[in-house]
């Protein structure tokens, strides 16, 4: 297998076709494309997202206040969207949630680079989403093992009487 590790989308043709959104209580790697499974299977790890889409990701798990500082910051960017609403200290967690999701989805596929804004805006692990962090936590984790000795090559002195010394 491939020293790799994929992250797939909760997504299947079906919710695709029919625009329909799955909740991440029906998701299941079962959900994946077909032809998809066999490119997973070449991986040692993967993971689904409980959500359909890096925004809906993103504004249900990072913290509502580092939503907040991301959109009080954005706000005053020169690329920002003109026509969407500014960020105001006044909003309720929903409609922050709601407002983050239209910024980020706005400026998906752009230079603009707003996901990874947010997540500068998550000063520490428990502002972070936590799919990310679990994600990322099990990679270092893979990454950092030593790996096993191969077969056959351990301290033992071979049959032959070679690496024994006489007294």
């Amino acid at each position: 297998m491939r020293e790799a590790i994929a992250w797939s989308r909760a997504t299947d043709r079906s919710s695709r076709r029919s625009g329909r959104r799955r909740s991440p209580s029906e998701t299941r790697p079962s959900s994946l494309f077909s032809e998809g499974q066999a490119e997973l299977a070449t991986y040692d790890q993967s993971w689904e997202s409980p959500w359909p889409r890096i925004e809906d990701l993103l504004v249900n798990e990072v913290a509502i206040p580092a939503q907040r500082r991301f959109l009080a910051d954005a706000a005053s960017w020169p690329d920002y969207l003109s026509g969407v609403a500014k960020y105001k200290e006044a909003l309720a967690d929903d409609e922050v949630k709601k407002l983050c999701r239209e910024v980020l989805t706005a400026r998906k596929g752009q230079a603009h680079g707003y996901a990874a804004h947010l997540i500068r805006f998550c000063p520490g692990l428990q502002e972070l989403p936590t799919t990310l962090t679990e994600i990322l936590e099990a990679i270092h984790n893979a990454l950092s093992s030593p790996p096993p000795p191969p077969p056959g090559d351990g301290d033992q002195p071979e049959a032959d009487g070679e690496g024994t010394e006489d007294p």
